[in-house]
């Protein structure tokens, strides 16, 4: 069927529930670390102190991530949610890339304030459509959440596809300090979807 006469699903179009697909990797506890080159790596143990010291040397002039989920932002097909009420500058450097290679067709941030976000938002959506399959294009949308009001939101999480991410500092890993994530998770078995469709409805 032409792409033309196929309607394009919408952020809120809860009528067609694609099946969870399977997760590739177990979940895993990582933290956004440096190589001996200066490059992102997913270490899977602490840090040493020279290279805690390096990376938070490093982001002063570029942008770091957690390459595992990098990846996942970069390779997923269905959805990009995030939740992180501190979400800046340092969120969106670690993941521009990423949104680049991106074919998601919902894409929402339920962030806390920032000054730029509507330059963010628009930053985020140009790249998102840079290189898409489709013939269509995808509109990023960004909502303010307020971590005084419901769900009173600590940690960090992102909904990547079928997969749950946890953070304990910025989404994306980009975080000067020494922060772990985790995931993949099951987003079904974990009401991640759920949750945020909630958090979503109230803002």
């Amino acid at each position: 069927m032409s792409s033309r006469l196929t309607p394009r699903k919408t952020a809120d179009d809860q009528r067609i529930q694609p099946a969870p697909s399977p997760l590739t990797a177990p979940p895993a506890l990582l933290w956004p670390s440096v190589g001996n080159d200066g490059m992102s790596v997913d270490g899977v143990r602490f840090p040493d102190k020279e290279h805690i010291y390096w990376r938070r040397c490093l982001l002063r002039t570029s942008p770091m991530t957690l390459p595992a989920f990098a990846q996942a932002v970069a390779t997923a097909h269905l959805r990009l949610l995030i939740m992180d009420n501190y979400f800046d500058e340092t969120g969106m450097s670690s993941l521009r890339l990423a949104f680049e290679g991106s074919q998601a067709s919902d894409v929402r941030l339920l962030t806390g304030i920032v000054d730029d976000r509507e330059k963010m938002r628009s930053d985020l959506e140009k790249r998102i459509n840079l290189h898409r399959n489709d013939q269509g294009s995808v509109n990023v949308q960004w909502r303010k959440l307020d971590g005084n009001s419901y769900p009173f939101l600590h940690d960090r999480f992102a909904v990547v596809d079928d997969a749950l991410w946890h953070f304990g500092a910025t989404v994306g890993g980009g975080h000067p300090g020494l922060n772990a994530a985790s995931g993949p998770w099951p987003a079904e078995e974990t009401r991640a979807v759920d949750f945020f469709q909630e958090c979503w409805r109230m803002r």
